[in-house]
């Protein structure tokens, strides 16, 4: 997302908190995102970009798993967020496996926080 989109929505003074917070999260080499509570992704990093196949992490904001996975995938990933949400209690270190595009398994471990 654009900062003159956040110079819209933020405080005085919290673009620049969000432009730290956006150097913060491009450097990490995992993968880091921030959904609405309608699943849809409002911040995410470079690492996490590159997993979804798109070439920036701009290109995911406004889109949900739905739009990157396979249903069943994308509805197991929307279930444990929603238990996330409603129990307020985080997923920690939970092993997940997948196949790529090549056919090959990939395994995550994976912590969700509400």
């Amino acid at each position: 997302m654009s900062q003159s989109f956040f110079r819209k929505l933020l405080p005085k003074g919290a673009l620049q908190d969000y432009s730290l917070l956006r150097i913060l999260v491009n450097t990490l080499p995992d993968q880091v995102y921030v959904k609405d509570t309608s699943g849809r992704y409002i911040l995410n990093n470079f690492a996490h970009a590159r997993a979804l196949g798109v070439a920036s992490p701009e290109e995911a904001a406004g889109k949900s798993d739905f739009d990157f996975y396979p249903e069943e995938l994308a509805e197991r990933y929307r279930a444990d967020e929603q238990e996330i949400v409603q129990s307020g209690r985080p997923l920690v270190d939970k092993e997940l496996s997948n196949l790529d595009e090549e056919g090959n398994r990939r395994w995550h471990s994976i912590t969700k926080v509400p």
